[in-house]
């Protein structure tokens, strides 16, 4: 038999973020990091690297295209374009970017807006997909 988590209304008001913007706007960015959940903040961090590395994409390809067949030598021979794509990727992934992330979070601003209708054609373009690669592995 199964434990069955038990939610009492105090578990559910720790995990309900209800504050006012205009409150948040007021915080500190110490105040803002401390209310975010720890999973939450990666997830953050994670999403701003992301999206680093897309406006990155051309230094990104150049380190890529420079450590093809290197294993040792990377560190020598590729330094100058892993500087370059260290360089770009700071400049979207550093703490101003962060906090303010961080406070778009705890307003509600970062929810993904999804409809069936997106989520039922994303599927059938899946199931397409793997029966495109079962008919060529046949």
């Amino acid at each position: 038999m199964s434990e069955q988590q038990i939610t009492t209304p105090e578990t559910k008001e720790r995990y309900r973020m209800v504050i006012d913007p205009e409150t948040i706007d007021k915080m500190t960015d110490a105040e803002v990091k401390a209310k975010v959940p720890n999973q939450a903040d990666e997830a953050l961090k994670l999403r701003l690297k992301k999206y680093g590395i897309k406006r990155c994409k051309v230094q990104f390809k150049n380190f890529a295209d420079c450590t093809k067949d290197k294993f040792v030598s990377i560190a020598f021979k590729c330094r100058d374009e892993q500087i370059a794509l260290n360089d770009c990727i700071s400049i979207y992934l550093n703490d101003e970017n962060l906090y303010k992330m961080r406070r778009a979070f705890l307003k509600g601003e970062l929810a993904r807006k999804v409809s069936y209708d997106d989520l039922k054609k994303e599927l059938e373009r899946r199931i397409e997909e793997r029966l495109k690669q079962q008919q060529t592995k046949e």
